[in-house]
């Protein structure tokens, strides 16, 4: 349009009046008036720039015991607290970033149910350090602690710098500390931290609802400290239908324990291809052994559970039942093309 007006340089656009280029082109048009002219449209908007609240400790030489490292760290940690507390700030999420001699680099993003303190910063370095192998050397000693927790453990390489970001700030304002404590919260954090402080990360874990049609795939465990994975949320709200409806077992086992559910000829109760049962359940045996069968006293099922039938590694096809055995306990069970299995219980 530009050059159908005769307009063919960038200053005779610049010399029309902005009223006519506002009235012809808009806001699109205002822009390109204002760079021909060698304006910047964006506005200056002037700003102090925050504190840099990183603090890094750089060894030389490096280190290589786990117990030299959390000592060395403690006043790098106590400068990091006290550097956010001068702002005004505690850090409820933080980066540990770690350099070897080697050349490698760990970096982790730790949460806290709380906000960070000097203890707890070096933890989290310990934390970070345990799942590397050790250095073979002669200065290395057991100290007696729990296996995870050894404080004199070697390190892979020698550690030449560890450096905390603080990934996720809050004002100090909203963790301050009521008159006489915060009670059974307080010591509850506290006991949880000693624990892990002498066990490891994950020695204290805490239970989490995930999605899942499963329910040891519904139940996830997190240390204590940790956010929730993203997405854990979502999942846990989706609809999973074949889920087991409200109320749940109280007791879910970790693994699928194998059990039998036999008829009156003691035979394994079968479905047939369309889901129903062939021969009505008559006999249960949560031990496996048919020798230790108990009667069943009610039941309910089948329902059937079929997922990701399309993945032959990962596709589930089961049919769930509920029972109440002679002895008045309740079960969740999985019958698969074979075998039955145990899922949870009703206590």
């Amino acid at each position: 349009m530009l050059k159908r007006l005769g307009i063919l340089t960038l200053g005779s656009f610049a010399n029309l009046p902005v009223a006519d280029v506002r009235a012809r082109f808009g806001a699109a048009g205002i822009t390109a008036h204002a760079l021909a002219s060698g304006q910047d449209p964006r506005r200056v908007i002037p700003r102090t720039p925050p504190r840099k609240l990183d603090q890094r400790a750089e060894f030389e030489p490096g280190l290589d015991r786990v117990d030299q490292l959390a000592f060395q760290l403690r006043a790098t940690a106590d400068t990091f607290v006290a550097g956010l507390q001068t702002e005004g700030l505690v850090c409820t999420e933080l980066k540990v970033l770690i350099t070897d001699e080697a050349g490698s680099r760990s970096e982790r993003t730790w949460g806290h149910p709380r906000h960070f303190t000097a203890s707890d910063v070096v933890d989290r370095v310990r934390w970070q350090l345990q799942s590397q192998p050790p250095v073979a050397s002669s200065t290395t000693a057991n100290s007696g602690m729990p296996d995870g927790g050894t404080s004199g453990a070697g390190l892979s390489s020698p550690v030449i710098g560890v450096e905390f970001v603080p990934v996720r700030v809050d004002s100090i304002a909203h963790h301050g500390r009521a008159l006489f404590g915060d009670g059974a919260e307080e010591q509850i954090h506290h006991g949880l931290s000693r624990i892990q402080s002498m066990l490891g990360h994950e020695a204290v874990v805490v239970p989490a609802i995930s999605g899942g049609r499963l329910l040891t795939e519904r139940r996830r465990l997190v240390p204590w400290g940790d956010a929730l994975p993203p997405g854990t949320a979502a999942l846990a709200s989706r609809p999973w239908p074949g889920r087991i409806p409200d109320p749940q077992p109280a007791t879910v086992f970790a693994s699928l324990i194998p059990v039998l559910l036999l008829d009156a000829n003691k035979e394994k109760v079968r479905t047939d291809h369309r889901g129903g049962l062939l021969a009505p359940p008559m006999w249960f045996c949560p031990s496996g052994d048919p020798a230790r069968r108990r009667l069943v006293a009610q039941w309910a099922g089948p329902w059937p559970l079929r997922q990701r039938w399309w993945d032959a590694d990962h596709r589930l096809e089961a049919d769930r039942f509920q029972l109440v055995d002679g002895n008045g306990e309740a079960w969740l069970l999985l019958l698969d093309e074979q075998n039955w299995w145990a899922e949870a219980r009703y206590d």
